[in-house]
Order: structure tokens, then sequence, then C-alpha cells
């Protein structure tokens, strides 16, 4: 190691330390800022919620949440989907286990055993006994397409602006939103 005199580092080395020390930082650090805001959250659904429950919910976010930008106006919302909410079970994968010892069973004077194993559901027991298939994930509806009716919806920057923001909540392409002005 090289002893360093730490009056003759020069002013440049210094910033550079800094730098050095702030990228580390950062990498060491990260910013836990999220910048995806959902709609929906998994804690906003509930098992016991119908399907046309939750797109309504969906609905009425959605109107708040555009019913509050400039130039809207009031705001009618109407989204339709194409899948209900589906559960994805837990799955034993099959598989095949070949064990194999020196013998005389084939020409090569090993003995080998093969043992397959069939798919099978994965079931998990509440406490009264009862069975029900494990639910590994629970997948939320396809949305298909979003209807906007707004007060301010003949005006181009308005409807895009509302284009925008569905296509970022909901993830779905400008072709499956169409916003058009309210009758008042």
């Amino acid at each position: 190691m090289i002893p360093v005199n730490w009056r003759e580092i020069r002013k440049e080395h210094w910033i550079v330390l800094l730098l050095a020390g702030i990228l580390i930082m950062t990498v060491v650090f990260p910013s836990k800022k999220d910048t995806d805001i959902p709609i929906m959250t998994e804690s906003d659904t509930t098992d016991s919620e119908s399907p046309a429950q939750e797109i309504q919910r969906y609905e009425e976010k959605l109107e708040t949440l555009l019913g509050q930008m400039e130039g809207a106006g009031q705001v009618k919302v109407m989204i339709t989907e194409s899948v209900s909410r589906e559960n994805v079970v837990e799955k034993d994968t099959p598989y095949t286990i070949q064990m194999s010892q020196n013998g005389s069973d084939d020409e090569n004077g090993t003995k080998s055993q093969q043992e397959n194993r069939e798919e099978t559901t994965v079931y998990e027991r509440d406490d009264q006994g009862n069975e029900s298939p494990y639910v590994k994930k629970s997948l939320a509806p396809q949305i298909e397409g979003v209807l906007v009716l707004a007060q301010g919806g003949d005006n181009a920057v308005v409807a895009a602006n509302i284009t925008e923001a569905v296509m970022a909540l909901f993830g779905i392409e400008a072709h499956k939103i169409k916003v058009m002005k309210m009758m008042y």
C-alpha cells in the first residue's frame, strides 16, 4: 500500500473521488421511487368481488381521475374485457428418474430402472381438513377497449391527453381507446 499525503492531493482528484463515492452510493442504495402508478393494486381486489364489480371499480376510478384533468369536464367511462379473472393452480411437473448399476441386464453390463411421474395438481388443506387446489397466481382480466365520454372530448389536446392517460394506466394501444364529446 502506498502512503498518501492528503495535503498533496489536488482539487481535481478530490472531485473525482467525490463523484466516485456518489456513484458507489447510488449503486449500493438505489432509489425505491416507483414511476408506475397503477389504477388498481392487488390489495384493491377481493376474492368475493365478481368480474363485473371489478370492472365497475376500474371505471369509477378512471372517471374520477380523468374528471380532474384540465379541460375534460364531466367524464363517463366504459371498459370492456376479454377474459374474466383466471386462477392458475400449482402443478407437480412430470419427471423421469433413471438409475443404473453395474450388472448384466443390457449390453453395457448395467442394470437400469426407470420411474415416470405424471403431472398432478397441488392441494392445500384448511383448518377443517378440506382440500382445495393451491392457487399459484391470479391473472387479472385483459382489457380490450375503453370508451371515454367527456365534456371536453371535442378538444384535440384534451382527447390526446385522455388517450395517453388510459394507455399508460392500462397498457393498451391507442386504437383500443375512443374519446368522444359528451352531450350536455
